[in-house]
């Protein structure tokens, strides 16, 4: 265990040196993050989908919308008057319930990208996508936009082929590179700053790798050769790389473990508990799939006259959240809404202010918890997440979620007693 320590100490040195000498001439101000849109998937689009329109309010016509199909998207023998007169259209529609992040439409080209931050595939979302694409523009594919152009899962990819109609492009490569484009050809300081100011928060996202991609060459190079110095450092880094994932694991629990019992206090309320976090929590990590890990306040509806449930759900999909979902033993997701409960939940103002309404057919409404730290349990190499394994930091957060939780739960005791 020894070895275990010493390493620790060792490689939280040179973060540590790392983090003293980058905060020296930091400068912390960007707009998208003082707005919280920097993790806000739809509302960067609209960014992106600006700076791409030929008709945008950036005021160079088609030159970045040219570069960014050339260079990024590899497509050539367009013509200068297709640009001028192509569209980039933002949320798609393909159907009643589908949207395409964006859309390029320009000549005779039909060009579907599917944009992913943080958010998880749908099933068959990117071969619907590209069978709606291909009916309009029979060579079209489908660009699948990451954070570091990664493949979609299989169930999202369905018959595609990669790199024939499906092709995979990178926030930290792709659109860093064109950004940094972009900013080289402007001369008005107002677009150079707010693109900057993208680029920065862009980058951001793919350092979250870890601080490893932050340090010096030189940094890196010390820890290695720490790590490497002997056959047990190695086996100690190795064993510890492995541990990180159960670790992990662990934190959720624990995050899950207070609030539940936080709600204890409301037990005088009657209502039924279903925790759904520990096999879930596991697979969340260990297979790295959507597991929703929840907690579940079962809410009996008969004081309504009607023989049916709806459960306050607590549940971390990327980042954690509350709100009214229908509820029918352990596997709620296959109840679909009911005018007569919406109905009840809306009369007798069961939702939140500042929730999301009827945009999830499996949800009544849902809102984030403690949005102020904005922990992401999905990414998790970033400070918001380090904090957690803080004492001080993590009671915080806690207080923060429980703070949140007490806002609506007091109220809907009041609804159930009067």
């Amino acid at each position: 265990m020894d070895t275990f320590t010493n390493l620790l100490k060792k490689a939280s040195k040179y973060v540590t040196e790392y983090h003293s000498v980058n905060e020296l001439g930091k400068n912390d101000f960007n707009i998208f993050r003082i707005e919280r849109i920097d993790n806000k998937e739809v509302l960067m689009c609209r960014f992106l989908r600006e700076l791409l329109d030929p008709k945008g309010s950036h005021g160079h016509g088609d030159t970045f919308l040219k570069l960014f199909v050339e260079n990024v998207l590899n497509y050539s023998g367009i013509g200068d008057s297709d640009y001028s007169n192509a569209s980039v259209v933002a949320e798609y529609p393909i159907d009643a319930l589908r949207r395409i992040d964006l859309c390029i439409i320009v000549g005779r080209k039909f060009i579907p990208i599917e944009v992913k931050i943080y958010a998880d595939d749908q099933d068959n979302q990117c071969w619907d996508y590209y069978v709606y694409a291909k009916d309009k523009d029979e060579d079209t594919r489908i660009f699948y936009l990451t954070i570091d152009g990664h493949e979609p899962s299989e169930s999202s990819k369905g018959e595609l082929r990669p790199n024939e109609q499906l092709c995979c492009i990178s926030f930290k490569s792709d659109i860093s590179n064109w950004l940094k484009s972009c900013i080289d050809l402007t001369e008005n300081s107002d677009v150079k700053s707010i693109i900057r100011q993208y680029l920065d928060v862009i980058q951001g996202w793919s350092k979250r790798e870890g601080t490893w991609n932050k340090m010096s060459e030189k940094e890196q190079k010390d820890l290695v050769k720490e790590i490497s110095k002997s056959s047990d450092l190695f086996n100690a880094a190795s064993t510890i790389e492995q541990a990180i994932k159960y670790v992990k694991i662990e934190k959720m629990k624990e995050v899950f473990r207070a609030i539940e019992k936080h709600m204890e206090r409301y037990n005088d309320m009657g209502l039924t508990l279903v925790a759904l976090y520990e096999d879930q929590t596991n697979e969340f990590y260990e297979n790295n799939r959507r597991s929703w890990p929840s907690l579940n306040y079962i809410i009996p509806l008969s004081k309504w006259g009607i023989d049916k449930n709806i459960s306050f759900r607590i549940e971390i999909e990327w980042k954690i959240y509350m709100g009214l979902t229908p509820w029918s033993g352990c596997n709620n997701w296959d109840v679909h809404k009911e005018d007569i409960i919406q109905r009840i939940i809306d009369d007798n103002d069961l939702s939140l202010a500042g929730a999301h309404e009827k945009e999830n057919g499996n949800w009544y409404w849902w809102k984030y918890l403690n949005v102020e730290t904005a922990v992401n349990f999905r990414y998790t190499n970033n400070d918001e997440y380090y904090s957690l394994y803080d004492e001080e930091d993590f009671a915080k957060y806690i207080e923060g979620i429980c703070s949140d939780i007490d806002s609506y739960f007091g109220k809907l005791k009041h609804i159930l007693e009067r």
